[in-house]
């Protein structure tokens, strides 16, 4: 239930934008010149609202359903109505609302209703009291659709007070048979394969777009390292360079440090050599002089030789010409 808020007393507009509205319901109504007054007042009042709209039943089988029923009243009615002025049932037909049934104070409270189709009960007395039921006793296509009620009241102030409820809905009840069955499953079968290729379509797409991105942060990446490993050869390419000239310098400087090692080592053994041609030929000289004086020493100690003892040409020691020569007979 929807509690109503405390409403303040309206004051008319001036202009009356809906009397033309207002005045096609009150057309039917043998009513006095004050409830008419109170009823073009509730129509430019715009209040919270503070009625009940009840259904037996919110699904109804056309043709099966019995007596379907819409009772409209106030539970919990603001503080400061004196009097409830008109009841109503409306139906949202044709982008508007549309009375259904209403019944308003007067010395012949009669409902008036737009269908024969329902039967009709109410009453306006106080507010615990008033009420308005629409009936049908089988329900038709005309049972179905969105409904509301109001309650149109006067405060003790004079003024107008306009209460509507919540909207319902009366809707078609679906009988489930086999037939039914298989075509919601089919149905539901067919939304689930569309689902389900509508998903893969858009996980084919992220995949290729997040591919493309992947191979586009690749390919920057592997160009970048390739900047960088470029760079880096060329930085080694210029070490070496230098590396090289600075190998060639010390090759160089080894070739130079080589031929002059060569050339000192040369001229130290031409020198040694001289050196040692110098030495030798002293040492011979000296040691030919030594000879020398050492022959001419012992020539002089020597005595002379005598013939008989020297062996002639051709003949071996201990033999003469004759014959051999004996130890007593020898001289020598």
């Amino acid at each position: 239930m929807t509690h109503a808020p405390q409403l303040r007393p309206a004051k008319l507009p001036q202009g009356l934008p809906g009397i033309t509205k207002i005045t096609r319901y009150t057309r039917e109504m043998d009513a006095s010149w004050r409830a008419l007054k109170l009823i073009l007042a509730a129509a430019l009042l715009q209040s919270s609202s503070a009625s009940v709209l009840n259904v037996t039943t919110p699904e109804v089988e056309v043709g099966k359903t019995a007596n379907v029923s819409l009772e409209c009243f106030n539970p919990n009615p603001a503080p400061g109505i004196s009097d409830i002025v008109m009841i109503r049932i409306l139906k949202w037909h044709h982008d508007e609302w549309n009375s259904v049934a209403e019944l308003q104070r007067g010395d012949d409270e009669e409902v008036t209703q737009t269908s024969d189709e329902v039967s009709t009960e109410g009453t306006i007395g106080s507010v615990d009291e008033s009420f308005l039921r629409l009936t049908w006793p089988v329900a038709t296509n005309n049972t179905l659709g969105r409904y509301r009620c109001d309650f149109v009241s006067l405060t003790l102030q004079e003024s107008v007070m306009w209460q509507k409820s919540v909207p319902i809905f009366v809707r078609r009840k679906r009988v489930l048979t086999v037939q039914m069955l298989r075509e919601t499953v089919e149905k539901n079968k067919r939304n689930g394969f569309q689902q389900l290729r509508s998903q893969k379509q858009d996980l084919l797409e992220n995949i290729t777009a997040t591919g493309e991105l992947l191979k586009a942060g690749f390919e920057s990446l592997l160009e970048s390292e390739l900047q960088v490993l470029n760079k880096t050869v060329e930085e080694n390419k210029n070490d070496l360079d230098l590396q090289n000239q600075d190998i060639e310098n010390v090759k160089a400087s080894v070739e130079n440090s080589t031929r002059e090692l060569l050339q000192l080592l040369s001229s130290q053994n031409q020198e040694i050599q001289e050196n040692l041609t110098a030495t030798i030929e002293d040492l011979e000289e000296g040691f030919g002089n030594q000879i020398q004086v050492r022959i001419s020493h012992k020539v002089q100690r020597t005595p002379p030789k005598n013939p008989l003892c020297e062996e002639p040409t051709g003949l071996k020691m201990g033999y003469k010409f004759g014959g051999p020569i004996s130890k007593e007979s020898s001289q020598c």
